[in-house]
């Protein structure tokens, strides 16, 4: 987080003061938090219970429907997807989540318990 540089005020006579800050409370585990919180937020917000949700680099396909083919190809046909989030300054491995309800229910568990290798990751 990022915090303003003091301004200087004009007093009743004409001068100047300028402001101090003082640290009341610093948390240096702050960005840690923030990120399992928002990882948090992500899960709570988007995932269907009978959903699996798979993580993929953004340069790892031209078009979403390239992705869609992959997991329908290797694990099964797909009943719904829903990309939960997508790269910008808050994601800085330009991670893309993929929200995948399958049309069987072996073809989740074999997700869950297989997963999905694609580029050797």
């Amino acid at each position: 987080m990022r915090v303003p540089p003091p301004q200087s005020r004009f007093t009743s006579d004409g001068s100047t003061t300028s402001l101090f800050f003082v640290s009341i409370y610093e948390d240096g585990n702050l960005s840690n938090k923030l990120i399992a919180d928002m990882a948090s937020r992500i899960l709570q917000e988007a995932l269907h219970p009978s959903a699996v949700l798979f993580t993929f680099l953004q340069s790892d396909f031209a078009k979403e429907s390239d992705l869609f083919k992959l997991i329908s190809d290797k694990m099964g046909p797909i009943d719904g997807v829903q990309i939960i989030t997508k790269p910008g300054r808050t994601n800085l491995k330009h991670e893309v989540y993929v929200q995948v309800n399958f049309v069987r229910l072996s073809d989740s568990e074999k997700a869950v318990t297989e997963g999905l290798t694609f580029k050797n990751r």
